[in-house]
């Protein structure tokens, strides 16, 4: 498991995922080189169309997340203002 921790507080735990083993990592750049033709092959306006939408998406979860805190006393930072391009 990887482990991420708050570097002011090593014992809040931010998040943690499952590692990845040979297997999944090859897996994964399969079918990223398997994707990249038809990436090229995508318009530059489709490919931003497809790159705001995956923001977007992001955005989303990123809402209903565990935001991070500024100080040991709880107070939460401010959410940063989304960039748009």
């Amino acid at each position: 498991m990887i482990t991420s921790r708050n570097p002011h507080d090593p014992a809040d735990v931010v998040g943690q995922w499952p590692e990845a083993g040979d297997a999944e990592v090859a897996a994964a750049v399969d079918r990223a080189a398997a994707a990249a033709g038809g990436w090229t092959a995508t318009s530059a306006p489709a490919r931003a169309a497809a790159l705001t939408a995956a923001a977007a998406a992001l955005e989303g979860r990123a809402a209903t997340s565990r935001r991070p805190r500024c100080s040991p006393t709880g107070t939460r930072c401010p959410r940063p203002a989304p960039v748009r391009c």
